[in-house]
């Protein structure tokens, strides 16, 4: 899923995009999961209540993490990759916001930490 979702490296961040042209957040993890088969919900707050649950201690590179307002407690706004670790760093893979490409991004970076909030699992077993 992973080496999928780095074929959209540098891909630009369009709000509501589905290509290589221009991807949102939702539609980078969406897209990345449809290339191999499996149809996942389009939206970030959906993709965040199907899939199977993934406690934050047992990610896995490819399972899906979820950022939430309130420093996580409140509606979901974000969904990325995780990607493993670099140099002992949690990363992610994520198409970020407008004026960004996708990307990996740590994070430890405060500005997503403080918002992680859940992970879904959506590859079979």
């Amino acid at each position: 899923m992973l080496a999928t979702g780095q074929e959209l490296l540098g891909t630009e961040y369009v709000w509501g995009g589905l290509s290589g042209t221009g991807i949102d957040c939702s539609g980078f993890a969406h897209l990345s999961h449809r290339k191999h088969g499996l149809v996942i919900p389009r939206d970030a707050s959906d993709q965040a209540r199907a899939g199977q649950p993934v406690p934050l201690d047992a990610l896995q590179p490819g399972d899906l993490i979820f950022f939430a307002f309130d420093n996580g407690a409140g509606a979901v706004h974000h969904v990325g990759f995780y990607a493993g670790e670099v140099n002992g760093t949690p990363t992610m893979l994520h198409a970020p916001r407008t004026g960004r490409r996708v990307e990996y991004f740590d994070l430890s970076d405060p500005s997503y930490a403080t918002e992680l909030c859940a992970a879904r699992r959506y590859l079979p077993a």
